[in-house]
């Protein structure tokens, strides 16, 4: 009786804590939307065209310039790793484990990866990777995921400290099937009283790392869709999280687009109005036709 009046708290924790974390990135992802458009070349011409003078409205793409220089001084192109051993003895294990990494970092493309992780740091508060194991290819793959994607304990004092983290999924309809627990299908998981008639439903995986317990829920059914182990023993949390800028609070980070885009947004105003200024001076020709004997024939002899 005290084990199900537990698991029923754990189940009222997860939902409330997904709920209570959708509901703040609602707010956030407004912001993140303005940084994406502003990265495009979009932010300043959105909503302006159908406007008075809109033509001339100017969008400077700075934020992309800055993103491309900033990844060209921290990502490497080839990233690979030199692993020395302290003891002779120990050489050969050391050049086996440099094979091994590097081959690790070549298979996965790591350059790419790298590229993509620091850019969404840049535009994102953070940005995070995460290292998933590979049952058909028998390695571990590296995946990139947004910021937008992934919800987790932002009051610890450190990343190895946070108690649960929670990545928001999509599966198709036909995906969602597949994982259900039916009589004569193996490898299903997920209850069978829980089927959703949506096209596309959102799983979110929560990671309970205090608890080590692994959950999948989905919105609008209470219990989980899943319980069970953590999914890797020796790596509890696989992923990793990437901010370049401290926001002295907490562990949301804080990205350089949103330290730049007010000053991005004054020079693409400025450019505009010297653009229009520039316009609105070309000279315009005016003709008295009172003090013309014959106006048409001015007018073909001007044109």
């Amino acid at each position: 009786m005290h084990d199900t009046e537990d698991r029923e708290k754990s189940y009222k924790w997860v939902a409330n804590l997904i709920k209570d974390h959708v509901r703040k990135m609602e707010e956030e992802r407004k912001q993140w939307a303005k940084h994406i458009a502003c990265y495009r070349g979009d932010a300043y011409r959105q909503g302006r065209e159908l406007t008075e003078g809109g033509a001339a409205d100017v969008t400077g793409n700075h934020l992309f310039a800055f993103t491309d220089s900033l990844l060209a001084s921290v990502c490497p192109p080839n990233p690979e790793v030199t692993i020395n051993a302290r003891k002779e003895k120990l050489k050969r294990a050391a050049a086996m484990r440099q094979a091994l990494v590097n081959d690790f970092l070549q298979r996965n493309n790591m350059g790419e990866a790298l590229w993509r992780l620091a850019s969404r740091a840049v535009i994102y508060p953070r940005s995070f990777i995460k290292v998933v194991w590979s049952t058909k290819k028998g390695r571990p793959l590296i995946r990139i995921i947004p910021a937008n994607r992934i919800f987790f304990d932002q009051t610890a004092d450190d990343w190895d400290d946070i108690r649960y983290i929670i990545e928001a999924t999509t599966l198709t309809k036909g995906q969602f099937k597949k994982r259900m627990r039916r009589k004569g299908r193996k490898g299903g998981f997920y209850r069978h009283d829980c089927m959703d008639e949506r096209l596309w439903v959102v799983v979110y995986e929560v990671y309970d790392l205090v608890g080590e317990r692994f959950y999948h829920c989905a919105e609008g059914v209470e219990k989980p869709l899943y319980e069970g182990e953590l999914p890797y023993q020796l790596l509890s949390n696989p992923f990793f999280r990437l901010a370049f800028n401290d926001n002295l609070e907490d562990l949301s980070g804080m990205s350089d687009a949103s330290l730049v885009y007010d000053n991005i947004k004054q020079l693409n105003e400025l450019a505009t109005l010297r653009n229009w200024h520039a316009r609105t001076s070309i000279p315009v020709p005016v003709i008295h036709e009172g003090l013309l004997d014959d106006p048409d024939e001015f007018m073909d002899a001007l044109e």
